[in-house]
């Protein structure tokens, strides 16, 4: 299912909106996050562990949490 679809059946939409927006504006101000989540010479499981400790360190949801570390490579 697609993340807001969850988020809404969980009652969460307002803070999944509000941790991902928060997380494009971090990604938005980081030039070298935006490169290391990028490039693929970079193994997917470092972007992912990148990802779950940015995750981790922001407080999201586990919901946000979620969605922010599992991409497919």
């Amino acid at each position: 299912k697609a993340l807001f679809a969850v988020a809404k059946e969980q009652n969460q939409t307002e803070v999944v909106s509000r941790e991902l927006g928060a997380m494009a504006t971090m990604f938005e101000g980081s030039a070298k996050l935006r490169d290391v989540l990028a490039r693929p010479w970079i193994p997917p499981p470092a972007r992912r562990a990148v990802a779950t400790e940015i995750a981790q360190r922001s407080n999201l949801s586990k919901l946000s949490s979620y969605r922010a570390t599992s991409w497919r490579s």
